[in-house]
């Protein structure tokens, strides 16, 4: 067994593999190794040598809240642990608790998590799932939510976020929650953007691109500041943004140019390489175009004939001619992620499918049902017109009995008869009692008895008039009237 001295001399000249697998083998290398990493920046020193560049930036954005002791380690381990992996990963797929339908788009920092949903509205969880805020600005559907990194540690309990929203409308909302109840910052006509840290790169319609700064100014709170402004004319269109450490990369058709903001002088649009596209990149097309480390570019085009991936890398012509070994692992990498590109459209279109196939059946019930109510609305129809049919004809025979009854002649001459007797009654009284009052009596009493009769004629219900009855009547009236 070597001495601890002797032991850490040679630790202290290996690479960070060596390290990490030396930390493993006991307790007193472990210790050995925890002291290096106090006594010396040797972590750091692995991490420059062994990560690529483009990786690390990422890596100490994402590390710079960890202890300086031991941020080079963890960004070590959790680079060496990925660079490991060799089988597929499976992950504990965790329900969302919160009840959010139709959601179209969700982002995370921090200990927050915002969600956008198809109706315009963006709700702010903690890690816990607990709603924070809910708001809406407009009411149609939320594309896109990014955290704006304005050098705000979103760990902390009393520190609210600033997030982008990006509705279909083309409009950009700036919701700083520090001040979430003063009304956001509104950017119009918006087709394009990017965010890196405080800078936003804006492409408006018209080819108009602005780098703006979110930062403070002297009259209290926080503004959008233009670092820069470029032009783009036709035929000449953006088709794909990023921006990324001081750098905003630029796809205009099939030409790749960049734009350093974060440094004076602030250059203009300079071109970089050229890339070959089989179909003409546009776009109106229905693609989907992300730009990852300013050497990766993947574009999605949704065509009729082909769905396949296109994935390019702006240095691979002059890798390829200086023949160097990087080009292979570029190749390499670029294979990885058209494969699994190719693999998400399958899983998109297995999930497409199924809901094409969803709704076919929601389909065929709605028709079953609109082809039941239609033939409940036919028979109610017809039930209708028949019974207006059977009142039409109750109502014609109820008029035909009583125009047969008026107008026959045995009743009309009876009736004839009884208003001559009425009226010679009515001479007699006149001549025996020729005042008006005992006139007008008269004519009520036989004018109310000739009524009467004329109803009981008329009524098909009551029994027929007695004869008797009448002689009697008459006798009565006779005697009235010698009277």
């Amino acid at each position: 067994m070597l001495p601890s001295e002797a032991i850490e001399r040679i630790l202290s000249f290996c690479d960070g593999k060596t390290l990490y697998n030396a930390r493993h083998v006991n307790d007193n290398w472990s210790e050995l190794v925890d002291y290096l990493t106090l006594k010396t920046d040797i972590w750091k020193y692995c991490c420059y040598e062994e990560i690529p560049t483009d990786q690390l930036i990422e890596y100490l954005e994402k590390f710079n809240v960890s202890p300086s002791s031991n941020k080079y380690k963890d960004i070590y381990e959790n680079w060496l642990a990925w660079q490991n992996i060799t089988d597929n990963i499976d992950f504990d797929t965790m329900l969302c608790p919160a009840d959010v339908p139709r959601i179209t788009c969700l982002a995370a920092s921090g200990r927050f998590i915002a969600v956008g949903s198809e109706d315009g509205k963006v709700r702010l969880y903690n890690d816990s799932w607990d709603l924070l805020f809910t708001t809406r600005h407009v009411a149609v559907k939320v594309l896109e939510i990014t955290f704006f990194d304005d050098d705000r540690d979103l760990y902390m309990g009393d520190v609210w976020p600033v997030i982008i929203i990006s509705y279909k409308c083309s409009t950009l909302y700036l919701m700083d929650y520090e001040d979430r109840f003063i009304d956001p910052l509104i950017v119009h006509d918006v087709k394009l953007y990017s965010v890196y840290k405080k800078y936003l790169c804006l492409v408006k319609t018209g080819g108009r691109i602005s780098i703006v700064e979110w930062r403070s100014i002297p009259e209290g709170g926080k503004r959008l500041l233009e670092c820069t402004y470029v032009r783009i004319y036709s035929p000449n269109e953006v088709t794909g943004v990023s921006m990324w450490d001081g750098i905003c990369l630029l796809l205009m058709n099939s030409d790749v140019k960049t734009l350093k903001y974060d440094m004076q002088p602030i250059t203009t649009v300079e071109k970089k390489t050229k890339l070959k596209f089989c179909i003409k990149n546009n776009i109106r097309m229905a693609q989907t175009c992300q730009i990852f480390r300013r050497n990766i570019i993947i574009i999605i085009s949704m065509l009729k004939s082909t769905q396949t991936p296109r994935t390019y890398h702006p240095n691979l012509k002059r890798l390829k001619r200086s023949g160097d070994d990087i080009m292979w692992s570029a190749i390499n990498e670029l294979q990885k992620i058209c494969e699994s590109a190719t693999e998400f459209l399958e899983d998109e279109l297995e999930i497409f499918d199924r809901y094409v196939a969803k709704q076919l059946r929601n389909m065929n019930i709605i028709r079953a049902v609109e082809n039941q109510v239609e033939i409940g609305i036919l028979l109610s129809k017809a039930r209708i017109q028949e019974k207006r049919h059977e009142r039409d004809a109750i109502s014609k025979q109820f008029e035909e009995e009583i125009t047969d009854k008026l107008t026959t002649k045995p009743h009309k001459e009876e009736i004839e008869e009884k208003w001559m007797q009425i009226e010679a009654a009515n001479e007699e009284v006149a001549e025996k009692v020729p005042t008006r009052k005992v006139k007008k009596e008269a004519n009520q009493e036989h004018g109310l008895d000739f009524w009467k009769y004329f109803v009981g004629v008329l009524n098909e219900n009551e029994d027929e008039v007695n004869p008797d009855d009448h002689e009697t009547e008459e006798g009565e009236e006779d005697g009235v009237g010698g009277k």
